[in-house]
């Protein structure tokens, strides 16, 4: 029988782990099993003990892959050892016996937030009644509308940024918005996390206008929220690409990488610094982790306390710059 199979379509029917969270364990699974083959030929998973699986760990550390990464490949073996407990095809999990290599603590990169005021007013997206300069035939210098399809863009790309700033929403969740997940008389939307999880997210009325100035010129282009042939089977969703289909990943990263790299010389400017910047905010500006914790969809606290060491960090900066015997 194949464990390793049957373990996978587990954690995607049982479990409703992401489509990347599989991949990733399919592949650590394989390479698993891979070293397994070599060092155990014709193995069966009661001959696999703590030594042959440290033994892995080692062979793991020697090709230079990052803490990590290593320490994923564990946790995937550890779950993968408990479902063969569960389906009682060894009677004790060795895998719960190995260390993880220590992990050094990550800050979040975040926007500071007078970079993000820039980002927030109209012109710095372009207003989709601006107009564009051109010379015409005779070589005078005239004026034209902007395109259908170039303010449809500008509005899109607005809302991407706005969106993921003001509520905490992740990458994928953005993907999956659909236009029935927008509440405006309430000011609010529906999102779908992790595992299915719904909750739902309180919208200011600002970014209510953003959406429905982004709807507008959707609407100019598409039609009444349809894609263009084929793919209006899509125009359920709320973002589309400039072809009229659903819109995805790298695109939002594109959008967003563009846009921060206007205000910020950061090294990394992707929608997740987008995340953990509202996260930040909210919690210099005083809000309660609890809160931050459900908007943002995190499972735990542990998760939302990481940006208490970001808050702490600024007050450090503050302390030293405001204490008389500091060093000025």
């Amino acid at each position: 029988m194949d464990y390793k199979e049957l373990f996978l379509q587990y954690i995607k029917n049982e479990k409703n782990f992401s489509k990347n969270t599989l991949i990733a364990y399919r592949n650590d699974l394989s390479q698993f099993h891979d070293y397994l083959n070599r060092k155990l030929a014709n193995f069966v998973y009661k001959d696999i003990d703590y030594p042959v699986l440290r033994e892995w760990v080692m062979m793991l550390m020697s090709m230079d892959m990052s803490n990590r990464t290593v320490c994923r490949k564990i946790g995937t073996i550890r779950k993968f050892f408990k479902f063969l407990m569960r389906e009682e095809v060894i009677d004790q999990n060795p895998a719960d016996l190995l260390d993880r290599p220590k992990l050094p603590k990550k800050l979040p990169t975040f926007v500071a937030e007078d970079k993000m005021e820039v980002v927030g007013e109209k012109d710095f997206f372009n207003d989709s009644n601006l107009v564009v300069k051109d010379i015409n035939n005779l070589g005078v210098l005239e004026e034209k509308e902007l395109s259908t399809e170039k303010k449809f863009e500008i509005s899109r790309d607005r809302l991407v940024v706005e969106l993921l700033y003001q509520t905490g929403i992740r990458r994928a969740e953005l993907c999956g918005l659909m236009l029935k997940d927008l509440d405006f008389p309430k000011m609010q939307i529906l999102i779908r996390g992790k595992g299915d999880k719904e909750r739902l997210v309180p919208i200011l009325s600002g970014l209510r206008e953003i959406f429905e100035d982004y709807l507008v010129a959707r609407k100019n282009l598409f039609g009444d929220f349809g894609g263009i042939g084929s793919y209006a089977k899509d125009g359920e969703y709320v973002f589309l690409s400039n072809t009229g289909k659903n819109i995805y990943p790298k695109l939002v990263y594109r959008i967003v990488h563009k846009y921060l790299a206007k205000v910020t010389t950061m090294k990394k400017k992707s929608p997740h610094v987008l995340r953990h910047s509202f996260a930040t905010h909210l919690l210099n500006n005083g809000a309660d982790l609890v809160s931050i914790k459900d908007l943002m969809g995190h499972a735990d606290l542990g998760a939302t306390q990481l940006y208490t060491h970001v808050e702490f960090k600024e007050l450090v900066k503050i302390f030293k710059r405001a204490h008389p015997r500091a060093e000025k």
